[in-house]
């Protein structure tokens, strides 16, 4: 199976696969195929246009049509994730569903807890990383509807809806010893998100039924 490019100049630490190991096993491969789209790209993509083909409940195959795209910030253009953000995203993931004592979606961390995770090195780059992909997630919208048979059948004109994997984020730095330090990190998920994905049902599929994931980039 390929969940990220191979070869190249992108290459996967033993940490990045483990992570990759836990996803597959959680999520199963067609959601973590979705949920990592972009690792290892580089070009600044604007939109992403998904076709989901799936079995319903009756196994007649459906499809589902899934558009994700930035904010539409005047004079700070955005872009999907690439590279490692969707590594950053799942650590997050992974360390809010593995709580022991988790009693919400919301996640209290710490850098260095990503930085373990993933085995990087502690630098300034790379807790910018995770700064910047957490950004990145939240700004981020998801839209789809139910296609014509879908409609026809639950007899309705039409079926829209949007939503986000990360609904908000929060950090901030205090002085310690006369340098400012990152002392705080909170990152929101959707209780609906979290909830879905460990039951493989998001967007109105159940992704244990899912056949066929296209990606058209656009912009």
């Amino acid at each position: 199976m390929k969940l990220v490019p191979a070869g190249g100049y992108f290459l996967l630490s033993v940490a990045e696969r483990r992570l990759l190991e836990f996803a597959l096993d959680l999520f199963g491969e067609q959601l973590s195929q979705f949920l990592l789209s972009g690792t290892g790209e580089v070009a600044e993509a604007r939109v992403w246009h998904f076709t989901v083909t799936f079995a319903d409940e009756r196994g007649a195959v459906r499809s589902r049509e899934i558009r994700v795209e930035p904010d539409d910030i005047p004079d700070d253009p955005q872009i999907l994730p690439c590279l490692r953000d969707p590594l950053v995203i799942l650590t997050l993931l992974r360390l809010l569903i593995e709580d022991p004592v988790r009693s919400s979606s919301s996640l209290s961390y710490q850098q260095e807890q990503v930085l373990n995770l993933l085995r990087w090195e502690d630098t300034a780059e790379t807790r910018s990383a995770i700064d910047r992909a957490v950004k990145r997630y939240t700004r981020l919208s998801y839209s789809w509807g139910l296609g014509g048979e879908e409609l026809a059948e639950r007899r309705l004109s039409f079926y829209d809806a949007e939503g986000r994997f990360v609904s908000g984020y929060g950090h901030y730095d205090a002085e310690e010893g006369g340098e400012y330090k990152r002392v705080a990190n909170t990152v929101d998920f959707p209780s609906v998100f979290v909830e879905g994905l460990t039951r493989r049902a998001i967007f109105g599929v159940d992704w244990n039924r899912v056949s066929e994931i296209t990606r058209e980039v656009l912009g």
